[in-house]
């Protein structure tokens, strides 16, 4: 869907004339102009919370602080198949049917859309997600009525026309690509830039890895073949780390799992430190996994510029 807080359905930018008169003729409510908050401030400004099927957690950057901010929210509900770490606060916590239990489709960041069918049905009173969200929908008298998945669809395809084509997707592996943006052919994933940076002689440029933590992947975590490395990772760095080149290493004259002090503008913090062969020298990265332990460093950005010492 492409759904951000400053794009509408379709990731179509806000001031695009068309798509706002589309949308408030097919919702009958006037568009914002402005943008809206972000997954991040979101959960940290909220009274009241429905999560679908995520853990906040595990995929937001703020990681454990994401944790500590539903921990304050009134009222959080949580519609899942998994036991994960935002079901166990929730408030109230609805069942729903899995991914191999659930009709649909499903799109990928690249924006390719493949069919979901039923490969088996969702244990105990479990039902789709969307179902559910029906449902409340109804009883809270906000939104329209849904029969069927293909009913979902439909909407979606005259909220965003480039879905319009999946109504006949066929049931193939491949699945069909979305229509391309129109201005310049190209889907685009808009992150926040962090600011330009100069580094002061001795500084190191230290960089969040944004390669996903697949530990924390309820699919994964439940599974102890899979979920191996991820907990011999925290077993043997439960203060976090990060990852220097050999080059780097041996100009600080640190040996591998010693501690070392990066400081910034935003805070310091004491970490070990451990070699990896394809960094360039200068930079030193931080595993998504350990983004907490290194936030009071990186600040509200993934990079940011450090001085290292030996702790």
């Amino acid at each position: 869907m492409g759904i951000a807080p400053d794009r509408l359905p379709g990731y179509r930018p806000l001031d695009d004339k068309k798509s706002q008169e589309r949308l408030q003729a097919l919702w009958g409510k006037k568009l914002p102009l402005t943008p809206g908050r972000d997954a991040e401030s979101l959960v940290q400004s909220v009274g009241g919370l429905i999560v679908l099927a995520d853990d906040p957690p595990s995929v937001l950057p703020m990681g454990q602080r994401a944790m500590a901010a539903l921990g304050k929210i009134e009222f959080l509900m949580v519609l899942d198949a998994f036991l994960t770490p935002t079901v166990q606060i929730a408030h109230v916590v609805l069942p729903i049917a899995s991914i191999a239990e659930t009709e649909g489709t499903i799109t990928s960041m690249e924006g390719r859309v493949q069919r979901l069918h039923v490969a088996t049905e969702p244990p105990g009173k479990a039902r789709a997600g969307w179902q559910v969200l029906a449902e409340l929908c109804a009883r809270f008298g906000a939104g329209a009525s849904y029969s069927s998945a293909a009913d979902v669809l439909s909407e979606v395809g005259e909220a965003a026309p480039q879905y319009a084509r999946a109504r006949q997707l066929e049931d193939k592996w491949g699945g069909i690509g979305l229509a391309k943006d129109s201005n310049d052919g190209k889907f685009r994933l808009l992150a926040a830039k962090a600011p330009p940076l100069t580094l002061a002689e001795g500084q190191h440029l230290l960089v969040r890895d944004n390669a996903f933590d697949w530990g924390r992947d309820p699919l994964v975590s439940f599974s102890p073949t899979l979920s191996r490395d991820f907990q011999s990772e925290r077993k043997l760095f439960p203060n976090g780390l990060v990852e220097v080149c050999k080059q780097d290493l041996d100009g600080l004259g640190v040996h591998p799992g010693r501690q070392v002090r990066l400081s910034s503008v935003h805070g310091d913090a004491v970490v070990p430190i451990r070699v990896r062969t394809d960094l360039h020298p200068g930079v030193l990265l931080v595993p998504y996994a350990f983004r907490d332990h290194l936030a009071n460093v990186l600040g509200t950005h993934s990079v940011t510029a450090v001085k290292v010492e030996q702790a």
